[in-house]
């Protein structure tokens, strides 16, 4: 299939929960307040609420992709090229780059872009959970991969990594020949 393809797909709360780890991080230091995901309603409610543990190792040593992510990304990557896009605080990059390598050890460092401004990039394809970025995208197909914080978001949304596979399928059966 042709390389050409790209596939820019988010870290946090797309491939491995973020929010659901600080929530259950905050629950257990607090011994009493029971947060859930649908008390993050938007972003800066998840930072007012979560900051001090979004700026800590322990939340990003917890971290792990959904399972299925790990049977999707390498079929992906025969159809197009993956590119993980995060942008963690800066502090964490380095560990961030050795997270997703120890995870996904088929992708090549230029296969990981690590910093702000995936939205500012043509990718074929953009999976983010932030309405923001993907409607900044321009991204020949972004999507916007669902959380509490983003049900208001208008255009394409996807709520598994199942889901996002065949649409990536059925747009480049159409547009590009894919079997």
């Amino acid at each position: 299939m042709d390389k050409e393809l790209t596939f820019a797909i988010d870290w946090d709360d797309v491939i491995a929960p973020l929010n659901a780890v600080a929530i259950q991080i905050y629950n257990e230091r607090t011994k009493g307040e029971k947060l859930t995901l649908n008390h993050i309603c938007d972003w800066s409610s998840g930072e007012k609420l979560l900051e001090p543990i979004y700026r800590g190792m322990e939340l990003y040593d917890r971290q792990r992709p959904l399972p299925e992510w790990l049977i999707v990304i390498p079929e992906l990557n025969e159809i197009g090229k993956v590119i993980i896009a995060t942008n963690p605080y800066p502090e964490h990059y380095a560990f961030r780059k050795n997270q997703i390598q120890h995870f996904f050890p088929l992708l090549r460092e230029d296969q990981l872009r690590i910093g702000p401004g995936k939205e500012t990039v043509p990718f074929t394809f953009l999976l983010d959970d932030n309405d923001h970025t993907v409607g900044q995208s321009k991204a020949s197909y972004p999507v916007l991969f669902e959380q509490p914080w983003n049900h208001q978001y208008p255009g394409k949304k996807v709520s598994t990594p199942d889901e996002f596979l065949r649409y990536v399928k059925e747009q480049c059966r159409s547009k590009y020949g894919l079997k």
